[in-house]
């Protein structure tokens, strides 16, 4: 259960440097962003990277759905206004934010 909650932590990490907007070139696709993502676009976007590895995982798409929207919207609303901007920048949690990611992940059983 551990390494699964680290996988998918490095994975969403990872993926979401794709959402980020690295200074003043747009990100490389296929984010398709080509402007600073805003704080919908970003809680879409854990959403949609949760979704798929929760599926992959095994889960029904409406289990990972219910708990992926739990986990995006819980996520975004616990990161101040500096974290979101953060992330927003470099496309990763800050070492602030990533506790509470993985607090969330276990609260909203992403891999339970």
């Amino acid at each position: 259960m551990r390494s699964k909650l680290g996988v998918f932590a490095a994975v969403a990490f990872t993926c979401l440097s794709s959402v980020a907007f690295a200074g003043a070139r747009p990100p490389s696709a296929p984010s398709g962003f080509d402007h600073p993502p805003t704080d919908d676009e970003i809680r879409s976007r854990l959403r949609e990277i949760c979704t798929s590895l929760v599926v992959a995982d095994g889960k029904k798409a409406d289990v990972a759905g219910r708990r992926c929207g739990c986990y995006s919207k819980g996520v975004m609303k616990a990161l101040t206004q500096g974290e979101r901007d953060e992330m927003r920048v470099t496309g990763k949690f800050s070492p602030s934010a990533q506790p509470k990611a993985k607090a969330f992940m276990a609260t909203c059983r992403i891999n339970g």
